[in-house]
This record gives structure tokens, sequence and C-alpha cells, in this order.
């Protein structure tokens, strides 16, 4: 009989490698917790390079006896307002606009990554151009 594994005896490597993050093939990062993992999918818009559709998923795991309740759609219409975003979304999200700005303005020359939180984005654009040079791809679909 195989030995089970309980989530106190599982090496802890795996939720700590990269910070902590999971990134997907696009735009797809996952932020995973015992119990539960919040997941933020970001899509261009399609109108406005400057814009873009933030999704952020919250999910939980529940009892075995436990009937999970059905989820549910919520619609942010006010980034700063606590009732409809937590802390860290409401940060990382109000950053954006100032980000922006600075993408934008005449003096800037040249972009940098943090040297560690932010080599999952450079490996995520590498991966892009791999697959992209690869020709696997088709206009217009997938």
């Amino acid at each position: 009989m195989a030995a089970r594994l309980s989530l106190l005896n599982r090496p802890r490597r795996p939720l700590g490698c990269g910070g902590g993050e999971v990134f997907i093939f696009p735009n797809f990062m996952i932020l995973p917790q015992a119990g539960n993992a919040q997941m933020y999918r970001a899509r261009p818009d399609p109108s406005d390079p400057d814009r873009c559709i933030f999704e952020i998923y919250s999910t939980k795991t529940y009892p075995a006896s436990t009937k999970p309740p059905r989820a549910t759609a919520e619609r942010v219409t006010e980034l700063g307002d606590p009732a409809q975003l937590l802390l860290i979304p409401r940060q990382d999200l109000g950053n954006i606009p100032r980000i922006q700005k600075g993408l934008h303005s005449r003096g800037i020359q040249h972009t940098w990554l943090a040297a560690d939180q932010e080599k999952i984005i450079l490996n995520m654009h590498q991966e892009l151009d791999r697959y992209l040079r690869a020709g696997n791809w088709k206009e217009g679909g997938t």
C-alpha cells in the first residue's frame, strides 16, 4: 500500500519556487497558499494598448462534508474601494497609472527588471519569444 502524504509531510519547495508565484502562459499567475489560491489574469484591451482586462480569481478548499457555495463574479468599479478589493490587489492595481506615466515619459531610455522577483516576467517573455520563433501559432487564432 502506497504511503499517503499529508500537507504537513509534503516538501515545502514547490510552493516556495519563484517566490511562491506560478506563471502560466501567457499572462496567468497563481499565488498558491495552503487551502486557497488567488489567481490573476491580464488580457490586452483590444482598443487601447495602455489598458487591460484584469481578472482576479479567489479559490478556497472545503472539507469533503461541506458543499461549496456557488461561485460568483463581481465587477470592480472603483479600484480604491476596500469593499471591492482587498489591500494587496488594491496596492498592485493602484501602481499601474504611475507605472504607465513613467513608461510614457520622454526621459525613459531603458527598463530594468528587479533581480529576483521579476525574473518570472523575463522568463515568461523569453518563453513567448521562443514560442513565436518556433511558429507555434496561427494568424487570427491560437
